[in-house]
Parts: structure tokens; C-alpha cells; sequence
């Protein structure tokens, strides 16, 4: 068990709550205790006796009480202040009080009391000048004082300084705390001193001293009650009453910054000497404040790494006894008990109560008042009790462990199905429990409280066995009793709906939107919200016949939930109210007779309820004719216009209809409030209510104790408490929290027999989503919580787990179904399997031929589980037997084709059960055509031929002709250079004139580049369909020029030429005396002449001239010259 200690921030936070390790003992938890009698010589403890009226008084914040006892004088000596300033001796034998020692003359700052000697620091009263200060040792052998020691010099030498407290160690060490109200930091200062008050060493402290607890002689750790202060959330400051700590080693005292706990809150929950040294090396402490006991192994606490001190147990205690209970008790009520090296701690309501190493509790004794002061009195133990009229009284107990027990039977027969309780006997004083247990679960299983139920047929034996190992023993036969089977089903003839697998959630859950219930004549009631009302069908006990129909309307827009009440039945609907008005209608509990005649309504408004039932679920229970809800909700926006999600409950009085009780506001896990909460149960075992909430928030605590959390949390609180008023713990954590997941559902939660049983599933893994289904087992002490696999799948196994349905069978007998899906087939099966009331299987898990949905599971008169599923379909509805769970059969199949599949005609496979030639069989599906497709592609001189036929019966489901391809051609042969790619469209047409598809029917290949000038080619390849190829050839010629002016010469002309140098070789000119260029000849120049004159021609003759560019490029290993067109010609004539 692990606690952390606590360093005070800043700001503190207003709320605590105990943590997993909290135990709770309470009245009514202790059921397994059984009432002594005399059978077995039972011991019978004395009466308390009222002590006289002046021996104690103790009705302020300033009264002392410090006792040391003496029981072989028959009393025990003790000091009380604050008017009575004086040392007694009580005589327990006679009920009569001595005085030893006077100190009302004097001023008494403290007093501390070793195991032999009163330790009595003082200084004389009135207003001496100057103030001395002494230390009075007084022995109680002698009672005399036997050494008076003047300690004024380890007090500053001022009006503001003086002593705090005293302490005293094994070794006889001095612990003395000054205060020096003129020092501006660190005031207070605790001096070692030796035997001889010589100081040894010092440590200056922040905070005061008000108390030395105890010292611990293994490690020299010592204890003592300081003062911290701190801001609330709220931001006004508040004083706190903390356990300190520190350490003597080599004669050097240090004292820690850090605390242990919070021991109350000054002004509010005063209470008086609050811890103790049980024994060497234990620290006991009660924590008004968080209303607990714990109990710390202080030989292995270290002080200088405090961190997770070794917490031995921690007990939780409700409150307190009356309202203006400040001062009727002191200490922390906590004894080591010598005769069985137990602790002894009182609890509320009258109760001593006995822990044994492991902090479980084993025996009670009640006291007649409440205790003042619980005292270890040698071998016995002494209670100083205190009424409402501040009368004391004496209890002595000596509490021995039994040596004797008997059972009040020890032979018996009950039937499968039915119940034997056992009690057992001791001679003991005190009221002892026993651990129950059964030599076969299997056949008879056993309540810690020895009540014992028949699962099968055979015989067990009951074991009843004390704490020290006595022991007592009952053989219970059990018979058969039922004959029902352990699985069956009913076709119901409802309306059609589907709710199949609908209790699984991925992130959260919804509405319980299908219910059935027995009435008291065993006929069931299907109750089933749909979009026009509330669906009621009422069927006969087996289901067969449909007795009437009817449906409720919806009174609100939403469907909150159903709730089968023992006299009358309940629907509670809803409402959003997005306008946060508080005005506005948000739930609506409407209560019906059990014939559904409406009687009467609860309205609630505002709620800090934006939309009711979202993103979770509502589930009800009743308790003394008080309804209890719970449920969620989105709550009004927070400063960040965010609606948060949270839990909420309320209680409402069936007989007025009005809200006694509810829980709705922010709050924290302290308060039972819970935000996110995805899923929601509330169930009563007659004096609490038990609260599950599947919890998506971050891990947020104060010390030891959760504010939030990340897992699932079960609260309790009494049923005349308030709901906020809980004991919180947390059976798992999740620790999972990704945009609302959590990697977890929860699916059924139950109280039986001393514990609380909650089934959920959690991921495989973080990397797979795939889950098994678990149980935790909680004792209603929130003391433990052990966790059990009900399935164990790895990721290879390729199944996942759907959210389960736990059935409360009886107190010690619960039935756990789930579903499991193989998510490589999508096979979806279920399973099931009892267990008891600790999470011990009662029955394996077991295969059965049924499905879940969202209809939760009954147990009825006749012993059976019910529930009805839908799949698109009218309701199935399922019977099972949970005590016939291990006899399920589940058979051992082998298959066979027994009639082969052909392509056109369904096969059949054939199942034979091993075990009982149970036989089955499935449809194999007919093949179908494995059609085969076969190309013969067309050419460019034949047509082709597409055929499919079956492989396997030459079905042909088609045979096509392909036509062949006609022609191909391109859009241009010749482009001319303009500075970008050119390219040209290739068109292709078959036989039939159709165009095929490029990239469909052929592929198409450019040459690189298609931008200068040059000459390049386009590859058409046939696919598909079609074969062969063709390839075609253009030209990018260069861009054409001009002749710019032409003139006649003697026998000659000269040309000038517009240059056009641009992707071009030269130019080529041309003349003829035929304007159509016959018998023209031609002159090449390079691209940089402008004119050219040609010679040797005709005189006086008129010649045509024209020019044209070309470009010599290099195409396939050749030189090409790519040439312009001509553009038109110029004349002229020769002289």
C-alpha cells in the first residue's frame, strides 16, 4: 500500500478522496460477523461504568488530556486542562479519581507523557518579570516530582517569545519547540536536548509545533502536529493542521519541509492529540479531514526521500458522531492489541474493531457510548466513552481470539438453485468473522456472511475457520432441482426492431432502449422505446403468447430509461435546453401502475442540462421507497463556451414524486461526480448505493488521492446521505485518453456477497484494438480490488471481445456472458460463465447457441435468465439456465462434402458431432463459370476474335468479332517552327468505320523533342484487341522569308533577300522566265547573304524570282534539308 506525501502549493485544491487502498468500515458492512452465543461459552464483557463527574473535562480547542496507564496499579495516571491544570490517577477497580499533582497556579504550555514520567512544561501564573521557564519530571511510581529543570535560556529574551510544546524520545532526548515572534523568518525552532538538557543541536522551522506525536528509537524519526496555510480554488486562504515530520541522527535534528497528511482544517474540524506510536516503528494517525485512520511503517520511512511512504493500512471513517462532535473524542482511537499482536481502531456508530497485520477486519465489539480515548491497558484494552451529555465512562475489554466455535448445523441438503445459511458460534468476547469456504465451489459455494448456495448436484463441505486457524464444519448435499435446459429460445410475435450487439460501444455508450421485466404473476413485459412512443408487449412466462400491446407516449422529446419497481414501473424521459434556461423541462420521471395507468410525475428543470442521456447511458434502482437515477449529461458552457459532459443522479421519493436528493453541478471524484462519463449503473444492497461511471478524464489527484481519473470509478455512500457524501475507488485505470477513447467498455456491474463485481473489456494492446473481457472484484470495504482475465486473446488470434452482460444469479452466484468476433471471418459467438461472488469460477466458459443486444438480462421466479434480441426481425427470446452452464454440451464437429458444388448447382457439407452424432448442414455454394477469356487480335489485314468460355464446362458466355483496323493516319506531315513542341493527332479506324481508343486499342511514340526545326516520327502501336504497328514521318520546317527587292542587271539581276536567320542553314533562290518556275534553276546562299546577283542570263528578258529557307538537319544517321514553303515571286527584266 502506497500513499505520497503531500507538499502544499499555492493553491490548494477544496476537494479530496480516499484512494483504491481506502478501506471502509461502516455499520452495516459487517454482515460476516456473526452473533456470539452461548453454545460456545461465549466470554460476556463488562458494562461501562460512569466515571465521576469532576474527573475529566474536555470541552475546548485549549483542553490537553495526556495519559500514561498503569494497570498493574489498577488505573491509569493522566493530565487534563484546561481549567482543571492537574495530574490524576483514575482507579479503574474502584471508579475514583486521585489527584497527584496541581498546576493550577500555573501557566502550562505542555505536557508530554512518556511510558513512567509526566514531562510538564510551565511557568508560575500571572505576570512574573521576568518569566522563567522549567520542566517538571514526574514519575508515576514514586508520583512525586523528581527533577524540576529551568529551560528559560532556550527561550529568545523578549516579550514576544516563549515555549511551544514539549517531546521526549526513548534515550531520554528533549525535543523543546520555541517560538521567537521578533525573527522575520522561520519563528519557531525545536532544541534537542540531552538527558541533562544540554542542546545537542536545533532546527528552525517555518511552522509551529503544536503537538509531539511519537518518536520512533529504530531510525530516530519523530512526529508532530503542525500548521500550514493555503488558498482554496476559490481563493480565500485557509489553516490546516498537518503531520510532520523529522529526523535525529548523531544527535542532529532536521525537520522536513514536507508533510504526511492533512489532520483538519482549523476552525472546522478541531480534533485533539491526533496521532500515536501503535508500537516501535508504527505510526498510527487519524485525518478528520479526509476521514480516515492510516498506519505507517515508520522503521522504514525515510524522511530524506519521503516519497511513497510504506503505508501499513488506511481505514476510512464517515464523518462524524453530531454535528458539535469537536470535542467528544481525542487520539487516534488506535490500540495495539498485546494479547493477539492485532490493532484495535474504533470506528462510528459504537464499534471497536479488530485489524489483523494486513489491515482486514476480523473481530467487533460494540461499546455502550461513543469512545473518548481508546488506551492500552497491558493485555487489555480500555475505552474512555463519552455521551451526548458530556457524562465519561470506563469499558475494559481483554480481547482474546476464540478458542472454541461451532456451526448451527453440520450436516444439511438443499436443492440446486436454493440457499442454507450457516451461523456460527465462539467463545470469544469479541464478535469474530470467519472465512467461509467450500471444499467444491463447483457443487456448493458459501457468502463471507455463511450463507451457502447449491450450484450442481453432489456434496460439499462447508469450512467456517477463525483468524488463528479454529475451525468448524457443515456437509451440505445438494440435489437436483430444475429441469429446464440450459439453453432455449422462443420466437416472440412482437413488432420487428433490431438491438443485436447494441450493448457493445466503441468510445461511449447510449440509451437502454430495450427492457424486459416479470411481472408478479411471472408474465414478462417487453418494454421498448421507439419513434412513436414506448412500445409495451406483454407475453406469456415462456414467451409463446402475446397477451396484449400498448404504447406509452413519449411525454418529452428523448428516452432516458425504463425501471421495473417492485409496486409500480417508471419511464424517465428528457429534454435539451440549448438556451441554458433554467426554467426549461430537462428529465421528466413519470410513474406508472403495473398496468401502465400513469399516476404521477416528476418534472426537473434547469439542472446545469444542455441536452440529458448523452453520450452515455440512464440505469435506476430503489431503496426504501426512494427512486435513485443515474445518469449524464452535457452541462451549460464553461467560460469556454464549452459543454462538458459529466455524470449526474438524482434521488426522487416515490410516494410525493419530488426530489429529496441530486448531483449535477461541477464538482469532483470526491463528490462522486465524474466527467466524462460514457456509461453509468447504480444498484443498493439495502443500506448504500454503489455508483459505477466509466471515466474519460485525465489522472488528476491531490497527494494520495484522485480528483479525476481515467478508469472506472465505484462510489458508495449511505442511503440517508447525501449522494455527494461518497467513498470513492478506483478498480481500474485505463490510462488511455485519445479524442474521447479510452480502449474500454464497461458492460455490467453487480454487489454480492462482501463485494462489488464489475465486468468491462479493455484493448489487447495500444497498437491493437481487438479486446478481452475482464472482472474486477471490489470488497464493499474498498480495501482491495483483484482483477480477473476471463479471456486471454493475443493479437494473432484475430478476436475480439464485445461489451459484457453480468446477471446477479444470487448473492454468491453470477452469470457473465459476451460475445467474441473473429475478425477475419466476422463469426460472431457467444460465451458464458459463472462465477461467485470473489470472482472464483464457478462453471468453465462455455460456447452457447445465443446473441446479446442492449436488453439487459433478467433473472426470474422460475430461476431462469431471459433476455430478447432483435436483428431486423421480431424479438428471439433467449432462456438460459445458469446452473446448467457446465453441462452445456459443445460439440466436436467433423465435415464432409456430401454433395459436390457445380457451376451452376449449391453443394452440401455435412457436420457429425463426435460426441453425440449431433449432425448439420451448411450450403456450399454453387462455383459459378470460371470464364477464361482468349484473344486472337486484328490486324491491319485480318480481323481478330474475343471468345469466353468456362474452364470447367466450356460454357461460352460469348465470341466476338474484332474488326480489323482500316486505316491510320495523322493530322499534319509538315508544321512550321514556331518556338514550341508540335505534334501531330493520330486517328485510327477499323473495318467499320469505328474510331479506337488511344491508350485503349493503341499506344502512341513520339520522337524527343518536336520543337526545332528537323524531321521526326510517330510510332502507333496495337493493344488490347488489336496487333501490329505503322509508323509515320513530319517535318518542322523552318519559318519562310522573302525577296525584299529584285533588279535588272546587263545580262544579270540582283536579289535582295529579307533575312531569317532563326532555326535556318540558308536560302535557296529560284528564277525562271515561266511565272509558274518551269526549267527554273535554283542559287543557295547561307543565311547570312542579304543579296545575291545572279549572271549569265538572257538580255532584255523578263525573269520570276522567289526564295524560300532551309535547315540542314541530320534525321536517322542522314543529313535532311528541311526547306519552307515559297512565298510568292517577284519579276523583273534584264537589260
Amino acid at each position: 500500500m502506497k500513499m505520497k506525501v503531500k507538499k502544499f502549493s499555492a493553491v490548494l485544491v477544496a476537494f479530496l478522496v480516499a484512494v483504491t487502498s481506502m478501506v471502509l468500515p461502516l455499520s452495516d458492512t459487517f454482515n460476516s460477523v456473526i452473533k456470539t452465543t452461548g453454545s460456545a461459552k461465549a466470554v460476556t464483557k463488562n458494562s461501562a461504568v460512569k466515571m465521576p463527574s469532576d474527573a475529566i473535562l474536555f470541552d475546548s480547542s485549549e483542553e490537553k488530556f495526556k495519559e500514561i496507564q498503569s494497570p498493574e496499579k489498577g488505573g491509569f495516571y493522566y493530565y487534563n486542562s484546561y481549567y482543571n491544570r492537574s495530574i490524576n490517577f483514575y482507579d479503574v477497580n474502584n471508579n475514583t479519581v486521585r489527584k497527584i499533582k496541581d498546576y493550577k497556579d500555573k501557566a502550562v504550555y505542555d505536557v508530554f507523557a512518556t511510558d513512567s514520567k509526566f514531562y510538564v512544561v510551565y511557568r508560575d501564573g500571572g505576570n512574573p518579570n521576568p518569566i522563567i521557564y522549567y520542566v517538571d519530571e514526574l514519575n508515576i511510581e514514586t508520583e512525586k516530582v523528581e527533577s524540576t529543570h529551568n529551560v528559560t535560556e532556550f527561550v529568545a529574551d523578549n516579550y514576544n517569545s516563549y515555549i511551544r510544546t514539549i517531546g521526549v524520545d526513548s534515550k531520554g532526548r528533549i525535543y523543546l519547540t520555541t517560538f521567537d515572534g521578533l525573527k522575520s523568518e522561520k519563528k519557531y525552532t525545536i532544541h534537542l536536548l540531552s538527558k541533562d538538557y544540554k542542546e545537542l543541536s536545533s532546527a528552525d522551522m517555518e511552522d509551529d509545533c503544536f503537538e509531539n506525536y511519537g518518536f520512533d528509537s529504530s531510525n530516530g524519526n519523530f512526529y508532530f502536529e503542525s500548521y500550514k496555510t493555503a488558498k482554496s480554488q476559490w481563493g480565500s486562504s485557509s489553516g490546516y493542521r498537518t503531520l510532520a515530520f523529522g529526523n535525529v541522527t548523531n544527535n542532529k535534528i532536521t525537520v522536513s519541509d514536507e508533510i504526511l497528511d492533512i489532520l483538519y482544517a482549523k476552525y472546522v474540524q478541531y480534533h485533539y492529540s491526533s496521532a500515536i506510536m501503535l508500537t516501535e516503528g508504527t505510526l498510527a494517525w487519524t485525518s478528520s479531514y479526509n476521514s480516515t485512520v492510516n498506519v505507517l511503517d515508520s522503521s522504514k520511512f525515510d524522511t530524506k526521500n519521503p516519497n511513497n511512504p510504506p503505508l501499513l493500512g488506511s481505514l476510512s471513517r464517515i464523518g462524524y458522531e453530531g454535528d458539535d462532535g469537536f470535542y467528544s473524542n481525542i487520539g487516534a482511537r488506535a490500540v495495539h492489541n498485546n494479547l493477539n499482536n492485532t490493532t484495535v481502531i474504533y470506528m462510528n456508530d459504537n464499534r471497536l474493531m479488530e485489524f489483523d497485520s494486513n489491515y482486514k477486519h476480523i473481530s467487533t465489539i460494540n461499546t455502550e457510548y461513543p469512545v473518548f480515548a481508546l488506551l492500552n491497558y497491558g493485555d487489555d484494552i480500555l475505552a474512555i466513552e463519552k455521551d451526548t451529555d458530556s457524562n465519561y465512562y470506563v469499558e475494559k475489554f481483554t480481547w482474546e481470539f476464540p478458542t472454541e466455535i461451532n456451526l448451527s448445523q453440520t450436516s444439511a441438503t438443499i436443492k440446486v438453485g436454493k440457499s442454507l445459511s450457516l451461523s456460527a458460534t465462539s467463545n470469544a468476547l469479541a464478535t469474530y468473522s470467519y472465512s467461509w469456504s467450500s471444499s467444491n465451489d463447483k457443487v456448493a459455494s458459501v457468502t463471507s456472511e455463511g450463507k451457502v448456495y447449491g450450484n450442481s448436484v453432489g456434496t460439499a463441505v462447508i469450512t467456517a475457520k477463525t483468524t488463528n486457524g479454529v475451525t468448524a464444519q457443515c456437509t451440505v448435499t445438494v440435489e437436483k432441482n430444475s429441469s429446464a435446459p440450459a439453453v432455449d429460445k422462443v420466437k416472440l410475435s412482437g413488432k420487428t426492431s433490431s438491438n443485436i450487439s447494441k450493448n457493445d460501444y466503441y468510445k461511449w455508450s447510449s440509451d437502454i432502449t430495450s427492457n424486459l421485466s416479470e411481472n408478479s404473476d411471472g408474465t414478462l413485459n417487453r418494454v421498448e422505446s421507439t419513434s412513436n412512443g414506448v412500445l409495451v408487449e406483454k407475453y406469456s412466462s415462456d414467451g409463446k403468447t402475446l397477451l396484449s400491446t400498448k404504447t406509452i407516449k413519449n411525454e418529452l422529446s428523448k428516452f432516458g430509461g425504463y425501471f421495473c419497481g417492485e409496486d409500480n414501473n417508471y419511464i424517465v424521459f428528457g429534454e435539451n435546453n440549448t438556451s441554458e434556461n433554467d426554467s426549461k423541462e430537462v428529465v421528466r420521471v413519470v410513474k406508472y401502475s403495473k398496468d401502465w395507468t400513469k399516476i404521477s410525475e416528476c418534472k426537473i428543470n434547469g439542472s446545469n442540462t444542455t441536452k440529458p442521456f448523452d453520450f452515455g447511458s440512464l440505469r435506476m434502482t430503489e431503496l426504501d421507497g426512494k427512486l435513485y437515477i443515474h445518469t449524464c449529461h452535457e452541462m451549460y458552457a464553461d467560460e469556454n463556451k464549452i459543454n462538458h459532459q459529466a455524470n449526474m443522479s438524482f434521488t426522487v421519493d416515490e410516494s410525493t414524486m419530488k426530489i429529496t436528493d441530486s448531483m449535477y453541478d461541477v464538482l469532483n471524484l470526491m463528490n462522486g461526480y465524474v466527467s466524462h462519463s460514457f456509461n453509468q449503473f447504480i444498484k443498493t444492497d439495502g443500506n448504500y448505493i454503489y455508483r459505477v461511471d466509466h471515466s474519460e478524464s485525465n489522472n488528476f489527484s491531490f497527494g494520495d488521492q484522485y480528483l479525476s481519473v481515467n478508469g472506472i470509478t465505484l462510489t458508495r455512500y449511505y442511503k440517508n446521505d447525501k449522494s455527494t457524501s461518497v467513498t470513492v475507488t478506483v478498480p481500474e485505470k485505463f490510462d488511455v485518453n485519445v479524442s474521447n477513447y479510452t480502449g474500454a467498455t464497461v458492460g455490467g456491474f453487480e454487489v454480492g456477497s462482501g463485494n462489488c463485481l464489475i465486468a468491462f473489456t479493455r484493448d489487447i494492446s495500444k497498437d491493437n484494438k481487438n479486446r478481452n473481457v475482464y472482472l474486477t472484484v471490489t470488497d464493499k470495504l474498498f480495501n482491495n480490488t483483484k482483477k480477473i482475465a476471463l479471456t486471454n486473446y493475443k493479437a494473432s488470434n484475430k478476436v475480439t471481445c464485445g461489451n459484457p452482460q453480468l446477471v446477479k444469479i444470487n448473492d454468491n452466484f453470477f452469470l457473465v456472458m459476451w460475445e467474441e468476433k473473429n475478425t477475419t471471418t466476422n463469426k460472431v459467438t457467444s460465451k458464458a460463465m459463472t462465477v461467485d461472488a470473489t470472482g472464483n469460477a464457478i462453471s468453465s466458459k462455455k460456447t452457447m447457441p445465443v446473441r446479446l443486444s442492449d436488453c439487459e438480462p433478467i433473472v426470474c421466479s422460475d430461476s431462469v435468465v431471459k433476455w430478447y434480441v432483435t436483428d431486423d426481425s421480431t424479438p428471439t427470446l433467449y432462456i438460459v439456465n445458469p446452473y446448467e452452464i457446465e453441462n452445456i454440451h459443445e460439440h466436436n464437429y467433423t465435415s464432409s462434402v456430401t454433395k459436390e458444388p457445380t457451376c451452376t448447382e449449391n453443394g452440401v457439407k455435412t457436420y457429425v458431432c463426435k460426441g453425440c452424432g449431433d449432425t448439420y448442414t451448411e450450403t456450399i455454394k454453387a462455383k459459378g463459370h470460371s470464364y477464361v477469356t482468349t484473344i486472337t487480335p486484328a490486324t491491319m489485314k485480318s480481323n481478330g476474335r474475343k471468345i469466353s468460355k468456362c474452364s470447367i464446362c466450356n460454357n461460352v458466355q460469348y465470341d466476338n468479332v474484332i474488326s480489323k483496323i482500316s486505316s491510320v493516319s495523322i493530322s499534319k506531315t509538315t508544321f512550321t517552327y514556331n518556338g514550341k513542341a508540335q505534334t501531330p493527332t493520330v486517328t485510327v479506324k477499323d473495318s467499320k468505320n469505328k474510331i479506337l481508343k488511344n491508350k485503349t486499342n493503341y499506344t502512341v511514340t513520339y520522337s524527343r523533342g518536336r520543337k526545332n526545326v528537323g524531321r521526326y516520327s510517330v510510332k502507333v502501336k496495337f493493344k488490347g484487341n488489336y496487333s501490329g504497328e505503322k509508323t509515320f514521318y513530319y517535318n518542322i520546317a523552318p519559318k519562310s522569308t522573302s525577296v525584299k527587292s529584285v533588279k535588272g542587271l546587263s545580262k544579270a539581276i540582283q536579289v535582295n533577300l529579307n533575312l531569317q536567320k532563326t532555326q535556318t542553314t540558308g536560302y535557296q533562290i529560284q528564277y525562271s522566265t515561266f511565272k509558274n518556275f518551269k526549267n527554273a534553276k535554283t542559287v543557295t546562299v547561307k543565311n547570312t547573304v542579304s543579296a545575291k546577283k545572279i549572271t549569265k542570263l538572257k538580255a532584255k528578258k523578263k525573269y520570276f524570282v522567289r526564295v524560300r529557307t532551309y535547315k540542314t538537319t541530320k534525321f536517322s544517321g542522314k543529313n535532311y534539308n528541311i526547306y519552307s514553303s515559297w512565298l510568292s515571286a517577284k519579276s523583273v527584266v534584264t537589260k
